[in-house]
């Protein structure tokens, strides 16, 4: 319930430093969103992806304004004689999102946000997750090549059914008629802007990076197909050029 204020959503954003995080995770120079919006959909803004901004102070007025304060001075926010603890779950079986996850909460620490971290293999955690048992749960996700699949994991009508990609059961109407505009228009880069816009402005995630993907492929292939969601889904097409074939020693 702590989540329902969506100044307490914009405030644990701003306390994160994601520019940096994401350098930390994936490299130099790695885009960090403030939606949804990976390098696949970059047309949206123009071709690039801006840099978000990290600002403690107006996180801590915000969680402030909505009640939030330390009044006993153990070092984390109250309200109501309510501390604000918040169960976090990750999934351990790679090294990307307990990274993301230990830097978080170190930045939560700061403002006043007891952040407990539960990391669980990967079935476990996704048992978890799909049940919605969590507070914050950090996780990635690969984005089809129209934006219109944002339906599939931030729509109320996804919000309302169990085993849906929505779990987090953010549901906002207004930004359903924006998509539901933007579809229609059929590729109105203005309309798309809005919806990211609209999501910008209600925080439903912390969107920490938006890693570009990388292949390399040997010059000996022929017809290398490769997509940027689903990158080995044609590789039973690929070919090695006659002639091409890497040569051992015997």
């Amino acid at each position: 319930p702590f989540f329902t204020d969506v100044r307490v959503r914009e405030a644990l954003t701003l306390a994160l430093d994601r520019t940096t995080m994401a350098a930390n995770v994936f490299g130099a120079g790695t885009a960090v969103p403030d939606a949804a919006e990976s390098l696949l959909w970059s047309w949206m803004s123009g071709g690039t992806i801006r840099s978000a901004k990290r600002d403690v102070a107006r996180a801590r007025a915000l969680l402030a304004a909505a009640g939030w304060r330390d009044s006993d001075g153990d070092g984390v926010l109250d309200k109501g004689g309510v501390p604000f603890r918040v169960s976090v779950i990750v999934s351990n079986s790679g090294p990307i999102r307990p990274r993301f996850a230990v830097l978080a909460q170190a930045a939560w620490k700061s403002i006043g946000v007891n952040a407990e971290l539960h990391p669980a293999p990967g079935p476990d955690w996704n048992a978890r997750r799909m049940k919605g048992d969590f507070d914050i749960d950090i996780t990635g996700s690969s984005q089809d090549a129209s934006p219109s699949s944002l339906v599939e994991a931030w729509s109320c009508a996804a919000a309302q059914r169990s085993g849906s990609l929505n779990v987090g059961h953010w549901c906002d109407p207004s930004f359903d008629r924006l998509v539901s505009a933007a579809v229609t228009s059929r590729g109105n880069v203005g309309d798309w802007k809005s919806v990211l816009t609209r999501m910008t402005s209600q925080h439903p995630a912390a969107f920490l990076a938006a890693p570009a993907t990388v292949a390399a492929v040997h010059t000996r292939f022929d017809n290398p197909l490769i997509l940027p969601v689903h990158q080995w889904l044609f590789l039973w097409q690929w070919r090695i050029r006659p002639g091409a074939a890497i040569a051992r020693d015997r």
